[in-house]
Parts: C-alpha cells; sequence; structure tokens
C-alpha cells in the first residue's frame, strides 16, 4: 500500500505541476487544445447573462425505491435463492478476476482488470473529437430559506454546448467565478435518470428539482464549483440510440475537452450516476482525487436473470456483464483515486444494500480497505443513522463533510453551508 500511495502522490504532482498556482485552469494547456471557445468557456470572469430567479421551495418529492424492503436482509431474502449451483451467478462467477486471482496485489489486480476492460469494452469506443463549445452565462438567484439561507444567494453559471461532427452535449458549469477560492477544484456530478432534463431539474430550474430535491441547486448555493451534464436520451444533449459506448464516448468528451483543464477533480454520481462513475473510474484522464459512489450497487450478474432490477438501457452491454462485476471497476478506481466513498441511505432498495455488503465489500477487502462506507445508513438495516429518513437521493450533509475531509483547507466552506448533526 506503501508503493501504491507514493504512486497516486507523484501522478498527482505530475498533474498539478501542468496547471499554473492560483488559477482554476491551465491557460496553457487551454490555448494548446484548439477547441474554439474552451478559454470562454473556463474564464473565469463574471458574465451575468441571463438572470433566473429560481422557483421555491424545492420540491419535497423523494424518489423511493419501489421495492417492499429497504434492508439488506431483505435483499439477501430475493437475492441469495438465486445464486445456487447452475444459476447465472454461478456461470458468471468462474469468468470474474477476482475468482481467478483472489490473491493479487492491489495494483496487480487493477492492472488486470484495466487490461480486460480494454479489450472488451474501451476497443468498442470512438472518442468523439471536440470542435466547439457554444458558450451561455446565465446567473442563478436562489431565494431566502431555499437551503437553510436567510438571505438570497447568486450563483454564476454556464451553460456548455460541446460539439463534435452533428452530436451535441450539454453540461453547466457552476460557480466558474470561485474556481480560484477553491484551488482549482471542482466537482463534476454526473447524473443518473430522474426525468427529462435532468442538470435543470437538479439545479431547481425545472420541476422545482423533480425527485432530487434540487441538489445541484444546493451544492451550488455552497458557493462550490461544480459541473454536471446531460447524457443522451435523457436531456439537451443530442438524442441516440441507448448503449454503452455512446454512454462512455459522452464521459469521454467532457473528461479530455473540460476536466483535464481543472487543478483537481472530486466525483460525485446517484444511481445511475454512480454506475456511470463505476466505468468512469477505469479511464479518466483528468486529476479526480476523490469520488462518492451513492446509492446504487445492485449486482450486474442481477441483469442477465430476470427480473432484471436496477437496469439501464445506457449502460446495459451483455458483453460486459458476461466479464466484470461493478467491484471491478471500483477496485480500478481506489487504485487510480486516494479518496473514496460508497453511501446508501434508509430509502433506498435493499437489493443494491445486499450487493453492497456482501458481494462488493467482501470482493474489494481481499486487496484493500482504502474506502469508507457512508450516507445515512451505514450499516444496511434499511434504519437511517442520522434521523434523516432519506430516501434515493444524496445526504448532502454527509457529501460535504466528505469533501471537507478530503480537500482539507482547499475546500473554503461557504458561511451559508448548513452544518452536519
Amino acid at each position: 500500500m506503501i508503493i501504491v500511495t507514493l504512486q497516486r502522490l507523484q501522478r498527482g504532482i505530475a498533474v498539478a505541476s501542468l496547471m499554473l498556482t492560483g488559477c482554476g485552469v491551465s491557460r496553457a494547456d487551454v490555448a494548446a487544445s484548439g477547441i474554439p471557445n474552451l478559454t470562454e468557456a473556463l474564464d473565469s470572469r463574471v458574465i451575468t447573462g441571463r438572470v433566473i430567479h429560481v422557483q421555491g421551495p424545492p420540491s419535497d418529492r423523494r424518489d423511493s425505491d419501489t421495492l417492499p424492503g429497504t434492508s439488506r436482509a431483505f435483499g439477501r431474502s430475493t437475492l441469495g435463492a438465486r445464486k445456487g449451483p447452475g444459476t447465472v451467478f454461478q456461470s458468471l462467477r468462474a469468468r470474474w478476476l477476482s475468482t481467478q486471482h483472489p490473491d493479487a496485489k492491489l495494483e496487480v489486480i487493477a492492472g488486470r482488470i484495466r487490461d480486460r476492460y480494454e479489450k472488451i469494452v474501451l476497443n468498442r469506443v470512438d472518442t468523439p473529437n471536440v470542435t466547439h463549445i457554444d458558450v451561455e452565462p446565465m446567473t442563478l438567484v436562489y431565494p431566502s430559506n431555499y437551503y437553510e439561507n436567510t438571505e438570497p444567494i447568486t450563483v454564476h453559471l454556464k451553460r456548455l454546448s460541446l460539439r463534435a461532427g452533428d452530436r451535441i452535449l450539454v453540461a453547466y458549469y457552476a460557480n466558474y467565478d470561485r474556481i480560484q477560492l477553491h484551488d482549482g477544484a471542482v466537482i463534476l456530478q454526473i447524473n443518473g435518470h430522474f426525468g427529462l432534463n435532468p442538470s435543470r431539474q437538479g439545479l431547481g430550474l425545472d420541476h422545482r428539482g423533480g425527485a432530487s430535491g434540487a441538489a445541484l441547486g444546493k451544492i451550488a448555493m455552497q458557493h462550490l464549483p461544480l459541473l454536471t451534464y446531460d447524457d443522451h436520451n435523457e436531456g439537451e444533449s443530442s438524442n441516440a440510440s441507448p448503449d454503452l459506448p455512446r454512454t462512455l464516448e459522452n464521459m469521454q468528451m467532457i473528461d479530455r475537452a473540460l476536466l483535464t483543464h481543472f487543478k483537481r477533480v472530486d466525483g460525485l454520481g446517484l444511481s445511475g450516476g454512480t454506475e456511470r462513475w463505476y466505468h468512469f473510474s477505469v479511464f479518466f484522464q483528468c486529476n479526480v482525487q476523490s469520488v462518492y459512489y451513492a446509492g446504487f450497487a445492485m449486482p450486474l450478474w442481477t441483469r442477465l436473470d430476470p427480473p432484471h432490477f436496477g437496469s439501464d438501457r445506457d449502460t446495459h452491454d451483455e458483453l460486459f456483464i458476461r466479464n466484470f462485476q461493478y467491484a471491478d471497476l471500483a477496485l480500478v478506481g481506489i487504485y487510480r483515486i486516494p479518496h473514496v466513498a460508497f453511501a446508501h441511505n434508509a430509502g433506498e432498495a435493499g437489493g443494491s444494500k445486499y450487493g453492497y455488503f456482501e458481494e462488493m465489500v467482501p470482493i474489494i477487502r481481499q486487496y484493500t480497505d482504502a474506502f469508507e462506507t457512508r450516507g445515512g445508513d451505514r450499516d444496511g438495516d434499511g434504519i437511517s443513522d442520522t434521523g434523516r429518513d432519506l430516501a434515493h437521493e444524496y445526504d448532502l450533509l454527509d457529501y460535504f463533510a466528505f469533501l471537507d475531509a478530503v480537500r482539507g483547507a482547499s475546500s473554503s466552506p461557504a458561511a451559508v453551508r448548513p452544518k452536519a448533526e
């Protein structure tokens, strides 16, 4: 583990050395990228643009899971019976690298997983070349008492349209004017499936935040630089037939065109966003220093064994499923990323908690203990540990505590941030 830690430190120093001290992004790298309007997209100077007064209060509707049980014990009762001799689980288990190499060092198993992922998944991915970025500045004003704030809070925002041929990928960059105050660090939140236009919903611009309760708006109100984007089939980006290669190409566009210019990236995902973060953890090129995987660990093998809990058309890929489990991708993430946390809340599916506590954790611990279990239900019993009794959503107070811990002094917490209990 000492060697792994040293390697991580060396990689971090190497990436940071490319950036200009005190700036949010590397001006030299931006200029060298050759992408028209990239400098404008990442410039920290305020442009007011269109002013939008966000409607309050945020939605109190939450996405509680439809499964009748929210404990890992219930998940065990529904999934455990599907794992005996001759089952899909047993046929796939023999393929898993954790089964074939249970005693390997972390760096060895991570290398084997990345090699297999390259051959089975990434060789079908053709990264689009971003040729232009359209920039639309906006200013959001959140009213008093939106999220324990006594006065209105202003957030400067840019809507970025990344163009690659006939493809458009729409991203939102909040608090770009605050990037220097956070030592060049940005949060990358990857959306799951919370209805049409999840980025706008998350910011509170549509449906008062929808089932997410305007979680992204509440994060932005802490004056934390935040980047998010709409995947195909769910928002303002170009529509396309759902498949895993297209989904990964979108991540690569965000990574190569935007994220590689930041000094630090902290990852955040919920549900389908967590699933995408599992994949992204294998191939990102930016300087990711932490990731908070929330609310999704449904065993991947269940997608080939009806009923298909947790199936997502945009990431469903039978070749991938027959050769990997989420623990594989998480292991690569732990190897590559210094700070990793997994989180569940009380009102989330028992199958996901079963998948985390009884499949992912034992496999990961074959190789490392360098991860945290967080959220409102840290033992997976379906009962809130904090009294907040959250559903399938972000535990923002827990995430802020995690972010402060991993960033240290560089996080510069906003005075308006609610305090954790």
